[in-house]
């Protein structure tokens, strides 16, 4: 469905994709953690990538698009 948003993006719409750690190993996790943590450090990181989800959803089919998504959610450098 992001692909298909991007592609008719309006051309006063941001996109900001957030990045969220930490939360790996809460009690609600899939993930089974070997200890709980009762007290994690959580991060959220914001940035702007207006133009290049713009560019990517107009330049690339929808698997590459996801890829490029996917990526970027696991800080994977391109």
């Amino acid at each position: 469905m992001a692909y298909e948003v991007c592609r008719e993006l309006p051309k006063n719409v941001r996109v900001i994709l957030c990045r969220m750690r930490g939360l790996e190993t809460s009690k609600w996790s899939k993930l089974k953690p070997k200890k709980w943590k009762w007290r994690r450090t959580v991060t959220l990181h914001f940035e702007d990538h207006t133009a290049d989800v713009r560019m990517w959803a107009q330049t690339l089919d929808r698997r590459a698009f996801n890829e490029k998504l996917e990526s970027w959610y696991n800080n994977i450098e391109n």
